[in-house]
């Protein structure tokens, strides 16, 4: 049986694209699948104290929905995780492109600039988190009496802007990726465009608006992407804040399971129902994380 043309065309197609995706699926299959794959099935168990496990279905499961709408502190953890997430889509982000724009049009101080923001990423997180913590607790309320003659009290240890300045040093600890991923994408923006456009009159927020941001639109999806499927696992550095005891009234979904598995490490009770919640936090993230990924690519900035 001799193959047409069209058929030997198809089937190089096929061909092509099973080598194309080879080695990622082989990925997936050996870092995601087979590395949690028991992690999976102590969902659907049971340990008691000697260590013996028993198949219990989805009991781990109806504990884990029990907590999530009926437990208040639940509600609370709920309430911080969505704040850090909106605050960095939409506080965070933006800044992010305006100071990368800012750097990438080379103004004023912009190299001194670049190198503040990207600080976090060069120095330990908790020798950050200390200089930081003391700043505000003395440095802070010490300016404010010398320079301004007002009293000031510690920031940090009043407890009510405890968690304000704990999400505010997330936002900023988070710009020196952003930054650097955004200014080396507007990097490869045509010249020839931007000039163009600058002969036309046109001003810098119509220039980042209308050519900067489209053009480096698939470099800011890909950070809007990878927030959404980090929903349940931001713990806002709150062990380097806080260390393994931190109030309810500041914790995170991320921090939350963090928290369970280093004080757990031995004790094989606790394995079972925070297994159920990365499964059933997955379970959430998964499709809103593709279904977002779907509405960047249909409805976000066209380079055209």
């Amino acid at each position: 049986m001799t193959l047409t043309n069209r058929t030997k065309r198809k089937l190089l197609k096929i061909l092509f694209y099973t080598c194309v995706i080879a080695l990622p699926m082989l990925q997936f299959v050996i870092f995601y699948v087979l590395v949690n794959f028991n992690s999976i099935l102590l969902a659907f168990k049971e340990y008691d104290f000697y260590g013996n496990s028993t198949y219990v279905g989805f009991d781990n499961f109806a504990n884990v929905f029990e907590k999530l709408f009926k437990m208040e502190a639940f509600k609370t953890i709920a309430k911080n995780s969505a704040i850090a997430y909106v605050c960095g889509l939409f506080v965070g982000l933006p800044l992010a492109i305006i100071f990368s724009y800012y750097i990438f049009k080379k103004c004023l101080l912009s190299g001194t600039f670049r190198t503040i923001l990207f600080i976090p990423q060069i120095v330990s997180s908790l020798v950050l988190i200390t200089s930081y913590k003391i700043f505000l607790d003395y440095g802070l309320p010490t300016v404010a009496e010398k320079v301004f003659f007002a009293e000031l009290e510690p920031v940090y240890s009043n407890y009510d802007a405890r968690f304000g300045s704990i999400l505010f040093f997330t936002i900023w600890a988070g710009f020196g990726t952003q930054i650097l991923m955004y200014s080396s994408a507007m990097a490869n923006v045509n010249e020839s465009i931007i000039e163009a456009a600058e002969i036309d009159g046109i001003g810098y927020f119509q220039e980042l608006w209308y050519i900067v941001i489209p053009m480096c639109f698939s470099t800011i999806s890909t950070f809007i992407i990878v927030g959404v499927a980090g929903f349940f696992t931001n713990s806002m550095s709150l062990f380097g804040f806080e260390g393994a005891h931190v109030d309810m009234e500041f914790q995170t979904f991320g921090y939350y399971l963090y928290q369970g598995i280093q004080q757990n490490t031995s004790n094989p009770v606790a394995w079972p129902e925070l297994s159920a919640f990365g499964v059933v936090f997955t379970l959430i993230v998964a499709p809103v994380t593709f279904g977002v990924k779907y509405l960047l690519g249909k409805f976000g900035p066209s380079v055209d």
